[in-house]
């Protein structure tokens, strides 16, 4: 049977194999042998599947992780206007209405990932994430939801403020 290290076996118990490169029918008991997979390094992956370029990691993490690795720490100051303007596929996480085409006015951006939604949709989500008591966050990217002239630490502290009621 001339198995080396990592090789995969199985042993036959229903008596048809079905799998890549081992098609047929063997009789109970028998030991189907496969060769090794292989798979990519970590530094071969991150050649040939650089991140994103979407990616909305912020970069203080992705400055700690790069310390953590070992890697330079340069960290590239990020665009301060992020809004990625709606395509005609885009629709608004919480009606599912489309995005596409309306004014800018009519929308909120989320300042870390950039994606949009109706102004009116997001004012019925904040309203209804106060009064369950959970912190303001993104719909799309999970970052906490700064408030224009709140900020997001000021939300954590609104909602402690209320009752359950939600006044």
């Amino acid at each position: 049977m001339g198995g080396g290290l990592g090789a995969l076996a199985a042993i036959v118990s229903l008596g048809v194999v079905k799998q890549e490169g081992l098609e047929g029918t063997y009789q109970w008991g028998d030991v189907v042998e496969r060769k090794k997979e292989w798979a990519l390094l970590t530094t071969e992956s991150e050649t040939k599947a650089p991140l994103a370029p979407n990616d909305v990691t912020n970069p203080l993490i992705r400055e700690a992780h790069n310390r953590a690795l070992g890697r330079p720490t340069a960290v590239t100051p990020a665009p301060q206007n992020k809004k990625l303007i709606p395509g005609k596929e885009d629709d608004c996480p919480i009606c599912y209405d489309g995005t596409h085409g309306v004014a800018e006015t009519a929308l909120v951006f989320c300042e870390e990932c950039g994606n949009a939604l109706h102004k009116e949709c997001s004012g019925q989500w904040r309203t209804t994430s106060v009064n369950s008591g959970n912190q303001l966050s993104c719909v799309w990217c999970r970052a906490w939801w700064v408030v224009p002239g709140h900020g997001a630490a000021s939300d954590a502290a609104d909602v402690g403020a209320r009752g359950q009621e939600g006044y």
